[in-house]
């Protein structure tokens, strides 16, 4: 018969045995809710320029930032010269609260495949970006279906890709923008063909 100590220490073994389980099933839980959020936060994002570009750019930027709009015309430039041998991949980091509205429009807009050509008029305007109603006329303007671009604004459509985002530019430990990755280099954003160029000839 098994004594009072022996019994304790199986007890023991038992529940350690149990928490060991517990741990790892809620562990694999939220790896896998993880993996799901960013998944979620990838899927259907704007790009511009071939698949399987030998240069692939991560720009992070804010609409309402006016060097940002300097570094757009820049890239917009550049990858006029050099097509699809490039790939621009755009990411949010929102500089002011109305920022994150001004995103999340512009991610609808991606969902009815107009965001190039909404992305270009919000910084023509960006000084004119106040409210919603001038993000509908600007989304009007390109054509997009406004009831669809409403629902997706006061949805939370866009959620994912907007903090998916903001959680990449904490990761990266970026203060400002704008920044620009190639190939997951940062690289100048004030003269970044020369760096471009580099990645090209490599």
């Amino acid at each position: 018969m098994l004594n009072v100590k022996t019994k304790f220490s199986i007890f023991i073994v038992i529940l350690l045995i149990f928490v060991f389980f517990l741990w790892f099933f809620i562990s694999a839980s939220d790896k896998a809710s993880q993996g799901s959020d960013i998944a979620a936060g990838t899927m259907n994002r704007p790009a511009r320029g071939g698949a399987d570009a030998k240069v692939v750019l991560e720009v992070y930027f804010d609409f309402l930032c006016p060097v940002c709009r300097e570094t757009d015309a820049t890239l917009t430039k550049i990858y006029q010269k050099y097509g699809d041998e490039i790939r621009i991949e755009p990411h949010y980091v929102p500089t002011k609260k109305s920022s994150i509205l001004i995103n999340a429009s512009a991610e609808c807009a991606q969902r009815q495949g107009k965001y190039w050509e909404y992305h270009d008029l919000l910084f023509a305007n960006q000084e004119k970006l106040t409210n919603v109603s001038v993000l509908q006329d600007y989304a009007a303007q390109v054509k997009i279906d406004i009831n669809e671009f409403n629902n997706c604004i006061n949805s939370n459509q866009t959620v994912p890709a907007i903090e998916y985002d903001m959680n990449r530019a904490t990761e990266l430990k970026l203060q400002d923008v704008p920044h620009i990755f190639a190939n997951g280099e940062e690289i100048s954003w004030q003269r970044p063909e020369n760096d471009i160029i580099r990645f090209l000839a490599e």
